[in-house]
């Protein structure tokens, strides 16, 4: 395994992701595709989504290595769960929603592959991700920040917004 190493200029944070170079992960930036502008009974927003990570341990330990029992990867975020939830009943919905960078990529291919019709915005940076650590009743949470968002990236997820609306349209933020 070979690892990527990334620096959030804001915090100051590195992050250190390994990859493996026999991975069965498709090329997620050749999966993207617009989804065709039809009507849809709902559209949901997601405008900060995540990626969860939830990890389970036996024992919280300080300053020692802790390996997980289980670990989970879900996109998230508001409007993407209601979209999800909404598959799960048979109904059609579009998400929009601001994603960036490989984290991004990820959330994206995680929900065309339940079957979500997606059409987000692409910004700079990276799409945060949550990692929740639980021990037991006992949990640690850490939420990330999201990507900035620039005006021209409100000003696409607007049009975006206007191509979708519809009279009698149910609109999920």
């Amino acid at each position: 395994r070979s690892c990527n190493t990334m620096k959030d200029e804001s915090t100051g944070c590195e992050w250190r992701m390994a990859s493996n170079p026999r991975s069965e992960i498709p090329n997620l930036l050749s999966s993207r595709m617009e989804v065709n502008r039809m009507t849809y009974p709902v559209c949901t927003l997601t405008l900060n989504p995540t990626l969860d990570r939830t990890l389970t341990v036996k024992e919280f330990v300080f300053d020692e290595m802790v390996r997980a029992t289980h670990s989970q990867l879900d996109p998230s975020g508001k409007g993407f769960n209601v979209s999800r939830a909404l598959k799960i009943l048979g109904v059609e919905s579009v998400a929009l929603g601001f994603l960036g960078g490989f984290t991004g990529q990820m959330v994206e291919q995680m929900l065309r592959n339940e079957g979500l019709n997606l059409d987000p915005v692409w910004v700079a940076g990276e799409t945060r991700t949550a990692t929740m650590v639980f021990c037991g009743e006992r949990y640690l949470k850490v939420n990330e920040a999201g990507p900035m968002v620039t005006p021209a990236n409100l000003a696409t997820i607007q049009e975006k917004i206007a191509q979708y609306l519809t009279p009698g349209q149910w609109w999920v933020l």
